[in-house]
């Protein structure tokens, strides 16, 4: 899967830096994400939730609408 935060975070004009401090989190841990370090389906939801509306997107923009679908649908 694709990680997308890199180009959320791109397409909102916010620097790794700035969005770790929105978050309370260190900028390496943005980093890890974004390079794939850290999978980005493996984070929590309150930080995706939280990542998402700080870049102004939606949390299928940052883990995908497949990955979303068989959280709500297992048989999907």
């Amino acid at each position: 899967m694709e990680n997308k935060l890199r180009y959320c975070r791109l397409v909102s004009g916010m620097s790794q830096t700035a969005l770790g401090k929105a978050l309370d989190l260190p900028q390496t841990y943005i980093s890890r994400i974004e390079n794939g370090t850290i999978d980005i389906k493996n984070i929590s939801i309150k930080n995706a939730y939280e990542i998402a509306l700080i870049l102004g997107c939606r949390i299928e923009d940052l883990v995908g609408e497949k990955y979303l679908t068989a959280l709500e649908d297992p048989l999907a």
